[in-house]
């Protein structure tokens, strides 16, 4: 009886094995593991950005709590005081306008509290009805407004519009004081007084107004006797 001769079959050669491509796909995908050196590469941006980020981060926070805290935002309520304004017709904004700035300014202006606030909301309202009656432009300013308020009819309104149109705004306006006054006060004129530095700080930071250059010359003359008449 001839032997009989195991032939392995071909089927079993090209059949596939799912666990041996999955290892091996995995093996493909996964990246080799980084050096201590990566890793302490990455660590040290990781640290560097979070120094630069979190205080800068912590000083934006500051500035935005600093220019944007109660007592700056309580200052927005004088705008009710102004004809035309967003919360004109608006009655409970305005009550709540008056609570808050009665409680702010009460101190200030010498009263009591219910009673600035019994007071302040009597003369808005006929402080509404006049400019209801005669018209009001939005284009105006505080100041103009100011003017146009009788201090006797209107004390507490008038004493607001005053606190309103003397609150800075920005630093502008303090920036340009100080250019001028490096200006008027140079090395040549070290030796000036504080009352002529003030005088002639005034006499260049509001060029604008119109002088009596009599009025200024005879008040010069009076200061101080002198021996001759001062006659120009």
């Amino acid at each position: 009886m001839p032997p009989t001769v195991k032939h392995s079959s071909s089927n079993n050669a090209s059949t596939p094995d799912p666990v041996s491509d999955d290892i091996c796909q995995r093996s493909l995908e996964t990246p080799p593991p980084a050096s201590s050196e990566c890793v302490s590469d990455n660590f040290r941006m990781q640290a560097s950005e979070s120094s630069v980020y979190i205080p800068l981060l912590d000083n934006v926070l500051e500035d935005l709590n600093a220019r944007f805290a109660q007592n700056t935002m309580e200052l927005y309520h004088l705008f009710i005081l102004l004809p035309g304004n967003s919360s004109w017709n608006d009655k409970e904004a305005t009550d709540a306008s008056i609570m808050i700035l009665s409680d702010k300014y009460c101190d200030l202006l010498n009263l009591n509290v219910g009673v600035m606030r019994a007071s302040l909301q009597s003369e808005l309202n006929m402080w509404r009805l006049k400019w209801e009656r005669i018209g009001f432009d939005t284009s105006r300013k505080a100041l103009e407004y100011l003017r146009m308020c009788d201090e006797d009819i209107f004390p507490i309104v008038h004493a607001l519009l005053s606190i309103f149109v003397t609150l800075p705004l920005s630093s502008a306006s303090a920036e340009r004081r100080f250019s001028s006054l490096k200006r008027i006060k140079t090395w040549l004129r070290s030796a000036m007084g504080e009352e002529r530095l003030v005088g002639l700080a005034l006499l260049h930071i509001h060029h604008e107004l119109e002088l009596d250059l009599d009025h200024v010359i005879d008040r010069y003359a009076a200061m101080r006797k002198r021996r001759n008449d001062l006659i120009l």
